[in-house]
């Protein structure tokens, strides 16, 4: 087993024992806000976190903290996540002088679908990594993701 792989499944084993019971959210979730007022842009009322106060949150786009039972976590499996695309660092090329800069489009489609195009050091697919896990909602998603060196470059945000 190589370095890159034994390090790798550290990481997966470590993310386990911290995880016994459901995450805590953290700031930079994504979430539901069912009172929130519907925009035909966000259908699901998906909203990120922004600050978190004890038991009090304040939401991307609120004025006001509200309390954290009336936010929802994201179902892995709902059509809100099916609006979650993942956020990657795109290497630029180097270019010459005079060579014009190429057009880099973001992928904006649903996040395990784009990840299935996204290895690791080791050769493995994210999307196949983050199945492995079998995680129930997208923020246990985004924290694991933030945790492991191969993919820290890959944030989770709504259309």
């Amino acid at each position: 087993m190589n370095f890159v792989c034994f390090r790798y499944k550290l990481n997966i084993l470590n993310y386990l024992v911290g995880s016994v019971n459901m995450e805590q959210f953290r700031v930079g979730d994504v979430v539901v806000c069912p009172r929130m007022r519907y925009y035909s842009w966000n259908p699901h009322k998906l909203t990120t976190i922004e600050e978190i106060c004890g038991d009090k949150v304040k939401l991307r786009f609120q004025d006001a903290f509200i309390s954290i039972g009336e936010i929802e976590p994201v179902l892995m499996d709902s059509d809100a996540a099916k609006a979650v695309y993942a956020d990657m660092v795109v290497a630029a090329p180097t270019l010459r002088d005079g060579e014009p800069s190429p057009t880099i489009n973001k992928d904006m489609s649903y996040f395990m679908e784009s990840l299935k195009r996204s290895g690791t050091a080791d050769g493995r697919m994210v999307a196949d990594v983050l199945n492995e896990m079998n995680f129930q909602y997208v923020h246990e998603v985004q924290h694991f993701l933030s945790q492991n060196d191969d993919m820290t470059g890959i944030t989770l945000r709504y259309l």
